[in-house]
């Protein structure tokens, strides 16, 4: 049985340490003893709140900061604290036939008090969003029966629905009622003492305390408080008890606060008190009146609906907002002890029903009866229709080698599963390949329908709003980049990329360094996907240098799915008639040599370096001449420069800014040769140099971008420290070989990596490939590094 657990009440300290935080560890523990088949536990966390405690994450089978399931697989999604959390992260567990929500439900306090709980527009909106969420749950685990009811009443689900848990004794209170033998008297301990356990919210009612206290005829009355009360709630109640009045005389009752108590310690406290009160107007459960009853302390508690199912005596029960009635009660047994006496034998039984072994038996008994025919609905209900996915990627027009590639993805999807399109292109490129375009919002990750939502990241502008919301949301995310330096620097500034290099180096970085490191990356000493890698679940990478970079700097294993042709040509196209038809073309004179250079101009592709090196080559007697075939822009002063220096300045030529594919198409055609480097040694990828190998072009590249590529041997590579002079020989060498090539090996390249291999990988690993083939039916056969 698959677990999906939402770990953020666990995370976040105001709840960790309160009873929402107590009951949703042993939840989680108890999940372990589901008895149909092996359980599997993945534990969902906000990365906002920090990492989970050690003792949490030990819990599950693995945590994971992206709230998307995987496709298809029947699953139980373990909703802990419904009513605390933002509740949009958790929207893909909805509305899915392979999950069945399992919502745990405490109270509805606030609905009953909304004047103090809801007075503001936020508070309001918020809590009305998550009763709609909690609504659509399959399963309700509340912890008391009263809750169970208000369940039915306020949200019309079905009763059959609702499987009430309670709430398990802690280890401490456990162990004293199991033994029957009371804990140490507390030194501080006052004499005669009463005890109240709450906190400081005004529904604890304290104050009725006191004053009841105050009225019961003692001489001494005291009142021990746990619960940490701040000094201003301390002050209050003190001024209280100065000046309380009533029918009855009233004597001022001592006070003793209690700072933090472990639960041995407050376990003594509830064994040596006269009595414990449970004042409290509302509750869903009351954990102080089974710990009291557990440690052998008589039970007295405000007349309650989740009171009358622990504390079943009428006698034991006062009216919350009547002083006087707590009195009475009090007075009965402080003043009589073989009254108290018989109170404590007769509560005895209660902490029996709220051992760990009894609220676990319930808990998993309501899963285990409703998994069986939950799986099967589910897995024929998958079966019937066709898998959504949704991109997020940039898309044509878009200037961008990713909106390509992502186009051609499509395609090829398209065959297997509906695509809708998400980006922020405003017109883009109709395609009868997708099903939908859509602008970029959280809309994408949170739609039931979407049985993947996929980001599509690379290291320019077009991806800063993808980026923004796969950190919120997480998910897939295909990585198109071995780096996110210029993405962060441009989005975030470089103070916030100067934080994230911190973090991921572990030292102080500056901003400086920063600066340097946006020039120069080839000296970048980390990716900058630390938040990225957390977020993805899974993290696609095209290259297995990238993946083991990742491993090693993030402890986060990513998917290698091998980059894919963007472009294919076919063998008459390749062949020596259509080249020549292409230098034509291209108004190429008989006997040049034409180098190409694809891809947008920058200095991490060592421009420089390929200008000195077509130098060097002419330098042998060759009419060599270099194109850098894209967009250079206004940068391309320095190569100009280096090439004049180097007396080769008529050689070194540029298309215009941005060509179409047709024009790209024939350049690769009418090459001789070509060159593509990249300074930085991370494992990336190009899309140019893929484009090479499928046209049959000899190439020169160095070893991290070939191997990144898996390259063939028309590909000759150059050390990843490479010089002109490195260059110009390994072209010289392809050369000198004439005009015949390799054409088996760029067939059979082309065939490993084609489109339709690349979605098929995809779709295994997301594992919508595996959820959708019927059962006997072998999947592709395809297997992801």
């Amino acid at each position: 049985m698959l677990v999906y657990a939402d770990l953020r009440c666990l995370q976040d300290p105001g709840f960790a340490r309160r009873g929402i935080g107590s009951h949703a560890a042993f939840l989680l523990a108890a999940a372990r003893s589901l008895r149909r088949g092996e359980v599997t536990i993945i534990g969902l966390a906000d990365a906002a709140l920090g990492a989970p405690p050690a003792e949490i994450s030990a819990l599950c089978d693995s945590v994971q900061y992206a709230f998307a399931p995987r496709p298809g697989e029947p699953a139980v999604f373990l909703w802990l604290s419904p009513m605390t959390h933002d509740t949009r992260l958790v929207a893909r567990f909805f509305d899915r036939p392979e999950i069945l929500p399992c919502a745990v439900v405490y109270d509805f306090i606030p609905l009953i008090d909304p004047d103090r709980y809801l007075a503001s527009r936020g508070p309001l909106l918020s809590y009305a969003a998550a009763l709609e969420w909690l609504a659509a749950a399959g399963l309700f685990l509340p912890i008391s029966t009263a809750v169970g009811d208000e369940v039915v009443s306020r949200l019309g689900v079905d009763p059959e629905a609702v499987a009430v848990t309670g709430v398990a004794l802690r280890g401490a209170f456990a162990a004293r009622h199991a033994g029957g033998t009371p804990a140490p008297r507390p030194a501080s301990a006052p004499g005669r003492y009463v005890m109240f356990v709450g906190g400081p919210d005004p529904r604890k009612n304290l104050e009725t305390v006191v004053t009841a206290l105050g009225r019961t005829g003692s001489p001494d009355p005291a009142l021990v408080i746990a619960g940490g009360y701040p000094d201003r709630w301390r002050r209050r109640v003190e001024r209280i008890n100065a000046k309380a009045e009533g029918r009855t005389p009233h004597r001022p009752v001592r006070l003793t606060f209690l700072d933090h108590v472990s639960d041995d310690e407050l376990a003594g406290w509830y064994g040596h008190a006269e009595a414990t009160v449970v004042a409290s107007q509302a509750e869903g459960f009351s954990m102080p009146v089974i710990e009291a009853m557990a440690c052998g302390s008589p039970v007295i508690a405000s007349d309650i609906p989740c009171h009358r199912e622990l504390v079943t005596d009428p006698a034991a029960r006062f009216a919350p907002d009547d002083p006087d009635e707590l009195a009475a009660r009090l007075r009965a047994v402080m003043a009589d002890r073989t009254a108290r006496e018989e109170l404590i034998a007769s509560q005895r039984p209660t902490p029996d029903r709220f051992t760990a072994a009894r609220v676990g038996e319930r808990f998993a008994a309501s899963l285990e009866l409703r998994m069986p025919g939950h799986a099967r609905r589910a897995r024929k209900a998958v079966a019937a229709r066709r898998p959504v996915i949704a991109l997020l990627s940039p898309f044509p027009p878009d200037r961008s080698g990713v909106a390509d590639y992502t186009r051609r993805t499509v395609a090829a999807l398209s065959a297997r599963a509906d695509v809708d399109v998400w980006t922020d292109q405003p017109e883009p490129v109709a395609d009868p390949h997708v099903r939908a375009f859509h602008g970029i919002g959280n809309a994408a990750w949170l739609r039931p329908d979407y049985d993947a939502t996929v980001a599509v990241l690379g290291n320019s502008h077009f991806h800063a709003p993808i980026l923004a919301g796969h950190l919120r949301h997480g998910g897939p995310c295909i990585l198109h980049d071995s780096r996110l330096l210029d993405l962060n620097a441009w989005w975030h500034g470089i103070e916030q990329t100067r934080a994230l290099a911190e973090a991921e180096l572990h030292r102080p970085v500056s901003g400086a360094e920063v600066r340097h490191w946006t020039r120069h990356q080839g000296e970048i000493p980390t990716l900058f996907l630390s938040e990225v890698a957390r977020a993805s679940a899974p993290l696609f990478v095209h290259s297995r240098a990238l993946a083991d970079h990742v491993a090693r700097l993030y402890g986060v294993e990513a998917v290698h799915l091998p980059f894919a042709l963007l472009r294919e040509f076919t063998p008459r196209e390749t062949a020596a008639p259509s080249r020549q038809r292409a230098r034509a073309a291209l108004g190429i004179p008989e006997g040049r040599t034409v180098i190409v250079t694809l891809g947008i101009y920058g200095a991490t592709k060592a421009p420089e370096v390929c200008a000195e090196a077509i130098a060097r080559l002419r330098a042998t007697g060759r009419d060599a001449h270099l194109v850098f075939v894209g967009d250079a822009g206004r940068t391309a002063e320095p190569v100009l420069r280096r090439a004049a220096e180097a007396g080769a300045a008529e050689a070194i030529h540029f298309t215009a800014e941005w060509i179409d594919d047709e024009t790209w198409r024939t350049w690769l055609l009418a090459a001789d040769g070509a060159i593509q480097l990249r300074t930085h040694r991370f494992g990336g990828i190009s899309g140019a140099l893929m484009d090479c190998i499928a046209a049959g072009v000899p190439t020169v590249a160095n070893e991290d971008l070939a191997a990144a590529l898996d390259a063939p041997a028309t590909v000759a590579r150059v050390p990843d420290t490479f010089t002109a002079d490195m260059v110009a020989g390994a072209l010289g060498s392809l050369l000198a070989r004439g005009d015949g090539r390799d054409e088996a090996t760029r067939v059979r390249y082309c065939v490993e990596h084609s489109m339709e291999n690349y979605v098929a990988c995809l779709l295994a690993a997301l594992g919508i490939e595996e959820a959708w083939v019927p059962s006997g039916r072998s999947a592709s056969g395809c297997r992801v590094a």
